[in-house]
């Protein structure tokens, strides 16, 4: 086998590039002291920065798509895998790129592009503020999904019976809101009437605050119904295929979309928020919101809105992480049997403490606080 049956395509972070020369530098950094009189001596401070640089390209037809891709995976935080065609796999740090194409070089796009390699040597132990990816991704999510519907979402020259029927999804929305005992009259305006909703200026960002004003009024488990409720939108059906029919359905289904999306974002933000009294809780909201948001996400790629299923995929993957790692931290229910009894005399015998009576009752509600059955779940500890 020869050095080219061993070389490797070269990508980062999954993502192909060609090399047409890359240089490597490392080494010891050293440091030389000078005295007076005295001459000089090197100290050595252990190992420099394995650098990476690479004169690479993309070609082809659809060369513009991969380098969008290959901008996107390079400005990623963090390090990714890099496949260097004679070194092989390693993790590194992107550092800096820059793109050139020419008028004279067409379907070509050249990059100069440095790395730093990041798994030879411990790193400063840092901690991610998980909680806040969260709400940083959720905001992105709501950006493209607002961004989205303000730019598609059309009822010019349509008549009022078609209008009323690109702003259903919206009123309907306006309706379950209401149903929940909060007044959201100031922040909705005039959403809810089906002719002026579709109307209204800034119908997305009233929506957000109306998402926002119910989740300062509702616990996580509350507010997951209540945005499992919106998740389930999705406009009528159209009809008769005329050509107002099939405008008003497509409004129908962004405002659909736009309900669904900005409910999700709001129940992300509000697991982020949560503390959770068991490692249990924790991964069954993750396995709950991260579905959700996978369908959604599948959703938006299926209609062909690129960027929303892309922020919506990287805030699934905010969650999941979030979670997975609060749960970590926390305990897990275990099952147990004891003889029935005073839900206080059952805390006593599990945890020594009785005043944990109200653990019980939350992981297993008793009929009535004199009794215990003396079997279900219990933190582990």
């Amino acid at each position: 086998m020869s050095y080219r049956d061993r070389m490797r395509a070269a990508s980062f972070r999954g993502v192909p590039f060609h090399v047409q020369s890359d240089d490597v530098s490392g080494g010891r950094a050293v440091v030389s002291h000078a005295y007076p009189g005295r001459g000089s001596y090197p100290e050595d401070l252990g190992t420099q920065p394995r650098v990476m640089e690479f004169a690479a390209y993309v070609i082809g037809a659809d060369y513009d798509i991969d380098r969008d891709r290959l901008i996107a995976a390079l400005e990623m935080p963090g390090p990714g895998e890099l496949v260097h065609p004679r070194h092989g796999s390693m993790m590194a740090q992107a550092d800096g790129f820059t793109v050139s194409e020419a008028a004279g070089r067409q379907r070509l796009a050249s990059f100069r592009l440095r790395f730093e390699r990041a798994d030879l040597a411990p790193s400063p132990v840092s901690i991610v503020d998980t909680q806040a990816q969260v709400n940083r991704a959720a905001d992105f999510a709501d950006l493209e999904t607002l961004a989205g519907y303000e730019a598609a979402f059309d009822i010019t020259g349509l008549p009022d019976w078609a209008v009323a029927l690109s702003g259903a999804p919206l009123s309907a929305a306006a309706d379950l809101l209401m149903a929940g005992a909060v007044d959201l009259t100031a922040s909705l305006g005039g959403f809810v009437d089906p002719d002026t909703a579709a109307r209204a200026a800034g119908i997305g960002t009233a929506f957000t605050d109306a998402v926002a004003t119910v989740r300062a009024v509702l616990d996580l488990t509350a507010f997951a119904d209540f945005a499992e409720g919106l998740t389930a939108f999705a406009p009528a059906a159209a009809g008769l295929a005329t050509p107002t029919r099939l405008r008003a359905a497509g409004n129908a289904t962004l405002a659909a979309g736009l309900v669904r999306r900005l409910a999700l974002t709001g129940w992300a933000r509000t697991a982020a928020a949560a503390e959770f009294g068991n490692a249990d809780a924790a991964l069954g909201m993750r396995a709950r919101l991260g579905e959700a948001l996978r369908v959604e996400a599948l959703t938006a790629a299926d209609g062909s809105e690129d960027r929303a299923a892309t922020a919506l995929f990287d805030l699934r993957g905010r969650v999941v992480a979030d979670l997975t790692d609060r749960a970590a931290k926390l305990e897990r229910l275990v099952p147990f049997e004891l003889p029935s009894g005073p839900v206080l005399e059952i805390a006593q015998r599990l945890y020594g403490d009785g005043a944990r009576a109200e653990e019980l009752i939350l992981a297993a509600p008793a009929p009535h606080p004199l009794f215990h059955a003396g079997t279900g779940l219990a933190i582990g500890r």
